[in-house]
């Protein structure tokens, strides 16, 4: 869900969403912060936002190699 919000002569916007770190960022116009919210919140929709880095904290070694053995073409 994204927030605007009017900082100083800026509109600030931030978007959040769970697994994702927060995305910032600031603005003259309020219609550009909202556009800006709606394209992020698509990218993260389409899961193509980095992942956030706590998330990765808890992947062990283990699962990762589970998943890759699950994933990957036999030869």
């Amino acid at each position: 869900m994204a927030t605007i919000r009017k900082r100083k002569d800026r509109w600030q916007v931030q978007v959040r969403r769970k697994g994702y770190s927060p995305q910032t960022k600031s603005f003259l116009k309020k219609s550009d912060a909202a556009e800006w919210a709606r394209h992020i919140e698509g990218k993260a929709d389409r899961r193509s936002l980095p992942t956030d880095a706590k998330t990765l904290d808890r992947i062990t070694l283990r699962e990762l190699l589970e998943r890759y053995r699950e994933t990957k073409e036999p030869i």
